[in-house]
């Protein structure tokens, strides 16, 4: 047998393999650029413009029910319209004013006041100086 004190062996440690840096989480592919995200005291809202023909729907929608209260109903269902999915689930297109009122119980108080303030602030309504004005 020989005798070999510690020191006579080398010990080398391989060196760390090189990493490649870490990609960013995958972005939402499924949302287009003009859709948000936002987290409703733990929901995942999603938002965007609805299918084309909302003011369509909403005059379907409200027919001769509006009772003087036509601006506010016109806000509330044109932001209601720009749900798209609550915690991953699809919302339905929006056909009449029980299925808006169940979304806006879904959102609550508070998060039907978010998605209102959203809307008003990503989908503002074109101003004047926007407006595409052939001749005046």
């Amino acid at each position: 047998m020989s005798s070999r004190k510690i020191s006579d062996v080398s010990h080398t440690i391989p060196p760390e393999p090189v990493r490649a840096p870490t990609p960013p989480p995958p972005a939402r592919s499924y949302l287009p650029d003009d859709y948000i995200v936002l987290d409703i005291k733990g929901k995942e809202v999603v938002m965007g413009p609805p299918p084309g023909g909302t003011m369509r729907r909403i005059a379907t929608i409200l027919g001769n029910d509006t009772k003087g209260n036509f601006q506010v109903l016109l806000i509330w269902l044109k932001a209601l319209m720009y749900v798209r999915s609550i915690d991953g689930v699809q919302v339905s297109p929006l056909t009449d004013m029980v299925m808006a009122q169940k979304l806006s119980d879904q959102l609550g108080d508070y998060g039907e006041d978010i998605v209102m303030t959203a809307y008003e602030q990503y989908w503002p309504a074109p101003s004047k100086e926007e407006l595409p004005l052939i001749k005046k």
